[in-house]
């Protein structure tokens, strides 16, 4: 009996090592032309599809507090949100693209 006790106990205290969710990595790239800050969450940049292939990536960043889910078009240099087509309008919003693309570059060396 002792020895399920002690399999118990040693379960229980791993668990939550085992099973932590990932963390967000956050890269804040600047501010946007509406003087939001940008920042990007990297893990959340797809790995899957390579960016010079005329297919979009997607990422999750976020302007102040509000998360955004975007598709990123490495090779034409916009993002789309909820059927919207941006251009970079700041230095950070170019960095948000250049960003997540290198990112999925370097995925898929």
């Amino acid at each position: 009996m002792n020895k399920f006790r002690l399999i118990g106990l040693a379960i229980a205290l791993l668990a939550p090592v085992v099973w932590q969710p990932a963390q967000a990595e956050m890269v804040v790239l600047g501010t946007a032309s509406t003087g939001e800050t940008v920042t990007l969450d990297t893990n959340s940049v797809s790995r899957d599809r390579p960016a010079g292939t005329g297919q979009f990536i997607t990422a999750t960043y976020y302007l102040d507090n509000e998360r955004i889910d975007a598709r990123i078009s490495c090779r034409h240099n916009y993002w789309v949100v909820e059927g919207t087509k941006y251009t970079p309008q700041s230095q950070a919003t170019q960095n948000l693209i250049s960003t997540a693309c290198d990112i999925n570059s370097q995925a898929n060396q």
